[in-house]
């Protein structure tokens, strides 16, 4: 991450994610809102990330707002 601040869309949250802050991840968001089957997560992945980093884009925005700079 060379010291630059990661967020990493990915396909679900399980055990142990918290070690991507290890590798300069500082927030994962995943990309299905719900119970999806792996077949369904992959038929529709394109819209599934979409949706993710338009979330992911709000949440920046709000932090812009607010004045969340480095902490």
């Amino acid at each position: 991450a060379r010291g630059l601040p990661v967020v990493a869309l990915v396909g679900g949250l399980g055990p142990g994610w918290e070690e991507l802050s290890r590798l300069g991840v500082r927030a994962a968001l995943p990309a299905v809102d719900g119970p999806i089957t792996l077949e369904g997560a992959m038929q529709n992945a394109a819209a599934l990330l979409e949706t993710a980093a338009a979330r992911c884009a709000s949440l920046l925005e709000v932090g812009a707002l607010l004045g969340g700079g480095e902490r």
